[in-house]
């Protein structure tokens, strides 16, 4: 049995090979993942269709992932909570004259896992930086 932090790690893997069904397939059916700010990928999605569709389908509509930086994965005492402060987020974004500009994002993730599944998902980042850049590129 993989301990959670192995499950965040195998996450975390799967997003650097763009394995969008291999980070789903590590959640519960009624996963929840709720990311702040007001970029059009965030808010609460429920379910695996949802975080596909809703979350990493328009992330990869605006962006497009070049990096990602997890410097720390802490585990819980009680091993169901997972937390990653300090990352960094690297992307280009996808402007409509061809013309990417590169952002780095600072970001925190929180994780709760149920039976070894990701249950729960909270994605805390400087979308202000993102919303910026989606601005001077025209998208938004």
């Amino acid at each position: 049995m993989s301990t959670s932090k192995q499950v965040v790690e195998k996450a975390f893997d799967c997003f650097n090979k763009g394995d969008i069904e291999g980070i789903t397939a590590l959640c519960t059916e009624d996963t929840r993942w709720e990311v702040v700010g007001n970029a059009p990928w965030c808010g609460v999605h429920t379910g695996k269709q949802a975080v596909a569709n809703d979350f990493f389908g328009k992330l990869a509509t605006y962006l497009e992932a070049t990096g990602l930086e997890v410097p720390h994965i802490i585990e819980s005492a009680v091993g169901d909570w997972v937390s990653c402060p300090d990352m960094m987020y690297k992307a280009n974004v996808v402007s409509n004259s061809g013309q990417d500009k590169g952002i780095e994002v600072p970001m925190c993730i929180i994780w709760q896992l149920k039976a070894g599944k990701v249950s729960k998902y909270w994605n805390y980042c400087s979308v202000d930086v993102v919303v910026d850049a989606l601005k001077k590129a025209g998208r938004m």
